[in-house]
């Protein structure tokens, strides 16, 4: 780990499906997520740093998540995010097949 690196953020790109809709899906399932950087939380801009990372035409702008986690993540926080996940993503791409 680079000493520049912040290990407790990570940005999860799932291709084809909109951040809203799966932050949406998330937060119903209890599970805070963000789609934008920490410092434009509430925004409804893009984040700056996937802009900066992937260009402002990038679809990752708008089908990336960011979790953070802290001293009061437990394992069971942890699990819950994973076992919601799926089928919330798997329920997003049937609706995009069924367009």
């Amino acid at each position: 780990m680079r000493p520049d690196n912040v290990n407790h953020v990570f940005n999860i790109w799932l291709k084809g499906i909109s951040t809203y809709a799966l932050q949406t899906n998330l937060d119903l399932a209890g599970i805070a997520v963000s789609g934008g950087s920490a410092c434009t939380a509430g925004s409804l801009e893009p984040s700056h740093v996937l802009t900066a990372m992937f260009g402002a035409d990038s679809p990752r702008l708008g089908e990336s998540i960011r979790l953070s986690f802290g001293a009061q993540t437990t394992k069971a926080d942890i699990q819950a995010f994973i076992d919601a996940l799926l089928p919330i993503v798997q329920r997003l791409q049937a609706k995009q097949s069924a367009r």
